[in-house]
């Protein structure tokens, strides 16, 4: 028949997840502390507990000798012979030295030892467990927020999430709900410690994990990952199976896979984008939701030059230029981003490539082109050429005295010399724009910049940058409505997102993370940007 003693033991073991056997370890380390304590004991001193009574008998180890010198280490010959008949001289005896109220006294002894190794055997334990879980994303809630960090719970395990490991822009409450990442279970001065982060780029690719099958079973692989916590994430993901949508299967129908992922981590920006071999496609897409008319690529200094259209300058720059920044972090290149309208006054060409055409570039850079004349125009020795009564120029030297074609817009004038174009101009800048741009010098602010790149006439941009904020949701065939017009295309990016619109008598421009996107002229329905 078991015992109370029996009883208690199993059900501590069930209740803390430890054996029997590492109970009854404790609890008779715990023992031989207390009789040390209690009878000043040598260190040869072992207890026996029977589990089914719970009786506990002392034993000590003491040498045969002829004179004792030391009673606590050595045992006289014809004493060890009255308790073991077959003793020799130099031998050690184990013998039995139990005092009559040993177990009131080990009893009181011994409990708060016994508590303690059992909650450190239980915590040992744990920790354990956890050494084998870092690199998993788990739920918790919090307990305790400190200067220091935040203390958490889940299951019978304590976790610590430090102030460096935490998201910037999250604030955090007492029962609060969590996913952390287990960063790693760590030895320091105060002990053993599980290291949880919200911050670490891993709780995103687990995060996918949860939410998106096709991760989870390896048809869709995380490439690479670039992160900065709370503001944007950068994903680049391709497919390990036929036929299956990478992108498509991260995003979900309507969203929903990738808003779960958002919501998880408190609304965290998250672009998903294609990974494939070719670096220069590669880079394009981690540029996203910015379009990318050329990618010119220095591998020995491992730098991508970056040409995009002057509408997408802010949107591949991002705000305070953290879009470019993650994308080379994304794509281990260092990204140089320039406008398309910097590349034409250097004078520099667009390779076709897989690309876009020449025309098809400038055409997206200014789409009034489309409707505009072509008239010939004859180079002076100057270099210059006349539109509208003022001189443009310099052209290239080997153009002098030669017929080229100009097409004038209502904000720019393009140069063709056989179909191909050569130079670009500002409308009424009687110098070459590249001269005109050098003029500024220093560091100009993303409004000015913004202010002062074409197709965007300045005078326009101060009147609508002092203009009222309003906010307009883009429809599904990315088309706005604003005082009972309809104003669109806009970029594909902005379907269903919430923009910002700010207006002038004469025109309407649309903004997206505080940066202009598409400028329209007021009052024409799918107006031009």
């Amino acid at each position: 028949m078991k015992t109370e003693f029996y009883t208690a033991v199993a059900q501590i073991s069930a209740e803390r997840g430890i054996s029997p056997e590492e109970i009854l370890e404790k609890v008779e380390q715990a023992l031989i502390s207390a009789y040390k304590r209690r009878f000043g004991a040598a260190e040869d001193v072992s207890v026996r507990i029977d589990l089914d009574t719970g009786e506990a008998k002392v034993y000590i180890e003491k040498r045969v000798v002829d004179e004792v010198e030391d009673p606590l280490e050595e045992i006289p010959l014809d004493e060890a012979r009255r308790l073991l008949p077959k003793a020799e001289m130099g031998t050690v005896i184990t013998i039995e030295t139990t005092p009559r109220d040993f177990g009131r006294i080990a009893a009181q002894t011994a409990r708060q030892v016994f508590m303690q190794q059992i909650r450190e055997a239980e915590r040992n334990k744990v920790l354990g467990e956890y050494a084998d879980r870092v690199g998993e994303m788990i739920n918790v809630v919090v307990r305790r927020v400190t200067p220091g960090g935040v203390y958490l719970t889940a299951d019978r395990a304590e976790l610590f999430m430090p102030s460096r490991e935490q998201i910037p822009t999250e604030r955090y409450r007492v029962n609060q709900h969590l996913q952390v990442y287990i960063a790693e279970v760590r030895e320091d001065k105060r002990g053993s410690q599980i290291i949880a982060s919200r911050s670490h780029p891993k709780l995103v690719e687990r995060l996918f994990e949860m939410e998106v099958p096709e991760v989870l079973r390896g048809a869709v692989e995380i490439v690479a990952l670039a992160r900065e916590a709370g503001v944007r994430t950068k994903v680049a993901v391709r497919a390990q199976q036929p036929g299956v949508d990478p992108v498509g299967s991260c995003v979900g129908q309507r969203g929903v896979r990738i808003q779960s992922v958002v919501n998880a981590l408190n609304g965290e920006k998250i672009d998903v984008v294609p990974w494939v071999a070719d670096e220069t496609m590669f880079i394009a897409n981690a540029l996203s939701p910015a379009s990318v008319v050329e990618v010119r690529l220095d591998e020995e200094t491992r730098t991508a030059t970056v040409i995009v259209p002057d509408k997408s300058l802010s949107l591949a720059i991002g705000k305070e230029g953290q879009n470019a920044r993650l994308a080379a972090r994304l794509t281990g290149w260092r990204i140089d981003i320039k406008s398309f309208s910097v590349l034409l006054e250097g004078g520099e060409g667009v390779e076709a490539a897989e690309g876009p055409s020449m025309e098809e570039t400038v055409l997206a850079h200014d789409p009034e082109l489309a409707t505009v004349s072509v008239e010939e125009r004859v180079v002076r020795q100057d270099r210059t050429i006349v539109y509208q009564k003022v001189s443009y120029g310099p052209i290239p030297e080997e153009y002098v005295g030669q017929r080229i074609q100009v097409r004038g817009t209502s904000q720019n004038l393009y140069v063709y010399a056989d179909g191909d174009l050569i130079k670009w101009f500002s409308l009424g800048a009687a110098e070459d724009s590249t001269a005109a741009t050098a003029k500024g010098g220093g560091a100009q602010s993303r409004e000015e910049e913004a202010a002062a790149a074409p197709p965007l006439p300045p005078e326009i941009w101060e009147e609508l940058l002092r203009a009222r904020k309003e906010s307009r949701k883009v429809a599904s065939d990315g088309t706005i409505v604003y005082q009972r017009v309809r104003y669109g295309p806009l970029p594909d990016e902005v379907i269903g997102e919430q923009v910002t619109v700010r207006s002038s008598e004469d025109y309407l421009v649309a903004f997206w993370d505080e940066e202009p996107i598409v400028l329209f002229q007021r009052g024409e329905e799918d107006g031009q940007d």
